[in-house]
């Protein structure tokens, strides 16, 4: 088989996966009350090698998954990275509109860590002695650290979205039976 064909074929297979996954993955005809509305959402620290030409260094990135818990689909999953961003332009922008004298809360740039920040929260937890002197922890080379706390929140956005709120109907079910 020529390459062509060979990678005509991947790109069919592709195309037929991603038909697939979406057809599945749309929610809006489920009804939640009948199919149960318990998830299950767990955090997982993955240590990750990052390799530099000097050394090999741990980055620590979280991942976040809610599946749902009766046949255990995967509803969400975030990793607390973003490969479009940057540290040193994020860090440019606090500069420039003048976010690192801001609250977190209240920044336009609050979604990824900073090296300057990164780096005084990583001294801070050794003089805590909460990571030992010798474990090195930074921040990818490419790419950018997201916060884990807005991660969360974005996560949470996301599956409420997808399920339209089952929760509250359940409990309003409940409340009136």
């Amino acid at each position: 088989m020529s390459y062509r064909d060979v990678y005509r074929k991947i790109d069919f297979i592709y195309d037929q996966v991603r038909a697939f996954r979406a057809e599945r993955e749309v929610f809006d005809d489920i009804d939640w009350m009948k199919v149960g509305s318990r998830f299950a959402t767990d955090s997982q620290s993955l240590k990750m090698n990052w390799p530099t030409k000097r050394e090999r260094t741990q980055i620590i990135v979280q991942h976040l998954c809610t599946a749902h818990a009766r046949n255990g689909y995967i509803m969400e999953a975030a990793l607390q990275f973003d490969d479009k961003a940057s540290h040193d332009k994020v860090e440019a922008d606090m500069a420039s509109v003048g976010d690192d004298l801001l609250s977190k809360c209240f920044r336009e740039h609050g979604r990824l860590w900073s090296k300057t920040e990164f780096e005084d929260y990583i001294s801070k937890l050794q003089k805590q002695k909460r990571i030992k002197e010798e474990e090195l922890y930074q921040l990818p080379h490419s790419g950018a650290l997201v916060r884990y706390d807005i991660m969360q929140f974005a996560h949470v956005l996301r599956l409420r979205d997808m399920i339209r709120n089952p929760l509250i109907s359940c409990r309003t079910m409940a409340l009136k039976k």
